[in-house]
């Protein structure tokens, strides 16, 4: 059996294959080597399909959702490969693009698993611990999670349709904020989030192409950006991450480049365009920074994590495609439809 899954964005489209039976996927695959269109077997790079999330921990260890392969993927701070875990499906430890990833102060792994509308915790070396959520727009319930962190109490902070919810480290509800929209405090597709050291929580709000930021609470205390290319403007910010010196680090998707602000939003720097030399980005999504301030990048349609110095300074990079058959007719990927099995991508 064959399942057509279309993913669309504002401008783009994608159309990725599942193929439901093990025969057929070694088939198509091995067709696909031999047409030489995707084929990374033996490939020395780790292979990722587009990675939407990334995340360090306080060692300094690189944790990344690898999205269309429904995997967590590992690494030391310099890219060499740890472990992974997770296959496609419905059960512990399974996902159905994960999305979102975040670390707690003890090192356990947060993940928004999309399509199946949960949160799932591991223990840092991928064993499964707890999950909650299902479909549904009550308290605790999720349409399509996209971003999660932690704040430095253990708090987790989830971003759905149109709305935060905040949790305890074990998945009870405390509470929610935000409705669809473009007032303060509302928005329109949230994405990744992010917490600073005082709790202060900052989310991309990626159709609105602002960031907003909270209190730990969900009090609003401000917001900066406007759709455009010049500095400071947005074209569908992503992802959201902040050093412990309290900057704000943005991946500004559309317009290929990260954007470095101070804590209340003042513009820093930027770096990037569009392209796939060192430090150019097709699509930059998930943004996390280390504890020695390093700015770690999943390079979307590249498949590919870049590392950067705190002002942009390339250092490294590791990925390349592999372990999915796409047949694309754009150039770029994807959005959400509304509905259970919406695409995390909008």
């Amino acid at each position: 059996m064959t399942k057509l899954v279309r993913l669309r964005s504002r401008s783009k489209e994608v159309v990725i294959y599942r193929i439901g039976v093990i025969s057929s996927l070694f088939f198509l695959v091995g067709m696909v080597c031999i047409s030489s269109i995707v084929c990374n077997v033996n490939a020395a790079e780790p292979e990722f399909n587009f990675p939407a999330g990334v995340s360090t921990d306080s060692s300094g260890n690189v944790f990344v959702a690898d999205t269309f392969n429904n995997r967590i993927q590992k690494f030391t701070n310099t890219g060499s490969f740890i472990r992974k875990w997770g296959t496609q499906g419905e059960g512990d430890g399974q996902f159905n693009l994960p999305f979102g990833i975040a670390l707690d102060p003890q090192g356990h792994v947060f993940v928004t698993d999309a399509n199946n509308n949960r949160v799932q915790k591991f223990s840092n070396t991928g064993s499964f611990i707890r999950k909650w959520g299902s479909f549904g727009t009550g308290n605790g319930q999720f349409d399509n999670p996209s971003g999660v962190a932690v704040d430095p109490a253990g708090h987790v902070f989830v971003t759905d349709d149109s709305r935060v919810q905040k949790f305890s480290n074990t998945g009870s509800f405390i509470r929610k904020w935000g409705l669809h929209g473009s007032e303060n405090g509302n928005f329109s597709e949230p994405r990744h989030i992010a917490i600073d050291s005082s709790g202060n929580v900052f989310v991309a709000d990626s159709f609105n192409n602002r960031i907003q930021k909270f209190s730990n609470t969900g009090d609003f205390i401000r917001k900066w950006g406007i759709q455009g290319s010049e500095n400071g403007n947005f074209n569908e910010p992503i992802s959201v991450a902040v050093d412990p010196s309290g900057h704000v680090f943005v991946s500004d998707r559309e317009n290929n480049r990260i954007q470095k602000f101070s804590n209340t939003g003042d513009f820093i720097r930027k770096w990037g365009s569009h392209g796939t030399e060192n430090g150019n980005f097709s699509e930059p999504f998930g943004v996390a920074v280390d504890s020695s301030g390093n700015v770690f990048v999943a390079d979307q349609l590249d498949n590919r994590i870049q590392k950067f110095t705190n002002t942009g300074t390339f250092i490294t990079k590791w990925g390349t495609s592999g372990s999915m058959l796409m047949a694309s007719t754009g150039e770029s990927l994807p959005n959400l439809n509304s509905g259970k099995n919406r695409d995390p991508f909008s």
